[in-house]
């Protein structure tokens, strides 16, 4: 499963002679210079979306991560945890960190800084030296459950050393989460969606780095409700009617999913199942399913679009 990425660089410049972190209030502060100063500096190719769930869409909605770092290949901390924020046009940890000469170093971070802001109930989020991060979740049964909350991404990477060109550590956040958003056809009017039940779609699980960045451990079986209520008039072009929302990434059983809309076509009101028929939900791609309503109120789902998350380029 290939994970798309959106990228942070990590300025992180070193303090010859220094075996391991320290302050500069520790000593040698008149030889440190502000290049000397781990610093982080933000490049990205947002994927913009409407969106319930807050998924990251430029650098005006980045917020404050988490950062660890490790002597490579093993669990000894070198930054434990320290909180990134924004000062100015750079970022910063909030201690100064120094590259140790000899070591090097494998690099964790995830946003947002503050779990309980997440979309989802991140719990047992850890580091497996030589393997990366691990965390498991539970999602919300219902789209209220990911309103004014953040999605969350992580970034992974290994074996860094001193930086004699000063360019920094780049760090790849990564969308281990899907995501899922409808759309009505151009030639429908007059109709009101009132919800989009998504039946039987798995909420739990643990989410593993690893070789391959993998799910596994689903659980929590539930029906996906996507509260809408809102009418929409006879417009010339495919109108947006919700999402996205994230999910899990799963296989459907039997290569498809149902999903239940409730809905009034020019009055007459009607509960019909419809069936989405791609395989699976991959992670980070966004998946844009278009309804439409005949004249017999017969409910069809078309996937028009499988829109990754974009991923920059360094030069």
């Amino acid at each position: 499963m290939e994970l798309k990425s959106k990228h942070l660089t990590l300025s992180s410049l070193l303090v010859a002679g220094l075996l391991s972190g320290c302050s500069a209030d520790n000593g040698a502060e008149n030889d440190i210079t502000s290049n000397d100063v781990i610093r982080m500096t933000v490049k990205n190719d947002w994927q913009a979306l409407t969106r319930t769930a807050f998924i990251y869409e430029d650098d005006s909605q980045l917020t404050p991560f988490k950062v660890f770092a490790y002597k490579h290949g093993t669990d000894d901390k070198f930054i434990d945890g320290s909180r990134v924020v924004k000062n100015g046009e750079i970022w910063e940890p909030d201690h100064r960190y120094y590259w140790p000469v000899l070591d090097a170093l494998d690099f964790f971070a995830y946003m947002p800084y503050d779990l309980t802001n997440c979309v989802v109930d991140a719990g047992n989020v850890d580091y497996v030296p030589a393997s990366g991060p691990t965390f498991s979740c539970t999602m919300p049964s219902s789209s209220e459950g990911q309103d004014d909350k953040s999605e969350f991404i992580y970034a992974y990477v290994t074996d860094k050393k001193r930086d004699t060109d000063a360019a920094g550590v780049k760090l790849d956040f990564h969308h281990p989460f899907a995501a899922v958003r409808f759309v009505l056809n151009e030639n429908n009017d007059n109709v009101t969606i009132n919800s989009i039940v998504i039946k039987n779609a798995m909420t739990g699980g643990t989410f593993s780095h690893g070789a391959t960045p993998q799910w596994s451990g689903l659980s929590g079986a539930a029906d996906l409700t996507l509260t809408v209520n809102k009418l929409f008039e006879k417009k010339s072009e495919v109108q947006a009617i919700t999402g996205p929302y994230l999910v899990i990434p799963q296989t459907f059983a039997g290569n498809k999913q149902t999903i239940v809309v409730n809905f009034s076509d020019n009055g007459i009101s009607d509960v019909l199942e419809a069936e989405i028929t791609d395989p699976s939900w991959t992670a980070s791609n966004i998946y844009t399913y278009k309804l439409t309503i005949d004249t017999s109120l017969k409910v069809t789902v078309t996937t028009i679009d499988i829109n990754p998350w974009t991923k920059y380029e360094w030069n």
